[in-house]
């Protein structure tokens, strides 16, 4: 019989703030990073062979995937051009646009009235605003801070990696209702799973407020987050797995609630 040692709910928040702090320090950091940027641009990038090769190509072949799928169910647009006609004339546009890339770039960072890469700069102050509210809207919510309290990304890697300091980190609503934190990663893996679910789970809930709670994005997103658990946990505990399963470890994302709903992330470790 399984025999359940963790189990936790972690609830997402539904209105985030960015502290100024954190909005000046984001907008000093991009500024001064700005002149380096673009010297390392350079040197990456300095003509149209590595443009294609590093750039062009990658892209290309991501866009191709769409062209062919299209292609594949007999799409045809208002001019006549099927998936591949589509893809194969963003390929060459693609392949054939270091001028224009290369010349966008140089005006933005061109030096003006001795300041080097001002456009670039005066960017960056104008789009301050529009920083901080995107990020309140998006990873916020789920990442947190150390100042207004933990996220749901922090949390669960705080939880999933034995760590008894998530317990006095507990906001409104969050439970530890089975057991307590408990490492599931194996001998030297609990930086990287700590980590990495943190990225998985700030992605997958962005990713599912912005699809408006669709099921598809939260069983496919549910996937994702416990498939990499299952790479790197402990052959001790039952596999992760997707959904929720008395018999089963997961960590899962569920919505609750009606017209109002709330983002909420369930975990649960199991031994055999």
């Amino acid at each position: 019989m399984a025999n359940i040692i963790a189990k936790a709910v972690f609830v997402g928040r539904e209105v985030m703030s960015v502290r100024e702090d954190q909005i000046i320090r984001w907008r000093d950091n991009s500024k001064n990073a700005a002149t380096y940027a673009n010297q390392r641009r350079k040197e990456q990038l300095p003509n149209p062979d590595a443009f294609q090769g590093k750039l062009a190509q990658a892209s290309s072949q991501e866009y191709r995937k769409i062209a062919n799928i299209l292609d594949a169910a007999g799409f045809e647009s208002k001019k006549g051009k099927t998936g591949r006609d589509i893809g194969n004339t963003q390929e060459n546009r693609l392949m054939n646009s270091f001028d224009k890339y290369q010349a966008g770039l140089e005006y933005q960072h061109e030096t003006l009235d001795g300041v080097e890469s001002k456009r670039f700069k005066d960017a960056v102050d104008k789009g301050t605003d529009a920083y901080g509210d995107g990020v309140a809207k998006t990873t916020m919510k789920f990442t947190g801070d150390k100042i207004t309290g933990r996220g749901i990304s922090a949390l669960a890697g705080y939880f999933l990696t034995g760590d008894k300091r998530v317990e006095g980190m507990l906001r409104t609503g969050d439970k530890i209702t089975s057991g307590g934190p408990v490492n599931v990663a194996r001998l030297g893996l609990a930086s990287s799973l700590k980590s990495g679910l943190a990225a998985k789970l700030t992605q997958a809930g962005v990713l599912i407020l912005e699809s408006n709670y669709d099921t598809v994005t939260i069983d496919a997103q549910n996937g994702i987050i416990n498939d990499f658990i299952k790479g790197l946990q402990k052959a001790a505990y039952v596999d992760f797995q997707p959904t929720i399963d008395l018999t089963k470890s997961y960590c899962v994302f569920f919505r609750d609630g009606g017209e109002s709903p709330t983002l909420k992330l369930e975990i649960q470790v199991v031994t055999p």
